[in-house]
């Protein structure tokens, strides 16, 4: 039983240290995709803080915020991903899905069909 708990704390400890020092915007992806929601939210805010010009950051951070139903603090970081001239087009349709379906579930209806309308012109 203990040799379960040491297993589960060390890899527990790994998760989050790798989250914390030098993710890359691919790992923290990778983390998203697994649904390792904390790990890519840390990755992604650790990233932001090193280098804030890094649309890919704030699309994750928001993304894993929107999956934790944490709309109001996903918006934020949604938001700040259309004010990137050079963010991917992927990053920008998702951005605008995830800010939809927020906005959405706050019960502001204009701003969700406005940004849902706007994910689907996106080519």
């Amino acid at each position: 039983m203990q040799h379960i708990r040491r297993r589960i704390i060390i890899s527990t400890f790994l998760t989050l240290s790798n989250a914390v020092f030098g993710q890359t915007v691919e790992e923290a992806y990778t983390m998203l995709n697994r649904k390792q929601i904390d790990s890519s939210l840390a990755a992604a805010k650790n990233i932001i803080k090193r280098d804030s010009s890094i649309a890919q950051a704030y699309e994750i951070a928001g993304r894993s915020l929107f999956r934790k139903y944490r709309f109001v603090e996903a918006i934020g970081y949604l938001e700040k991903v259309n004010a990137f001239e050079n963010a991917p087009l992927s990053s920008k349709a998702w951005t605008m899905h995830d800010l939809g379906v927020s906005y959405y579930s706050l019960g502001n209806y204009v701003k969700a069909k406005e940004n849902l309308l706007k994910s689907l012109e996106i080519k």
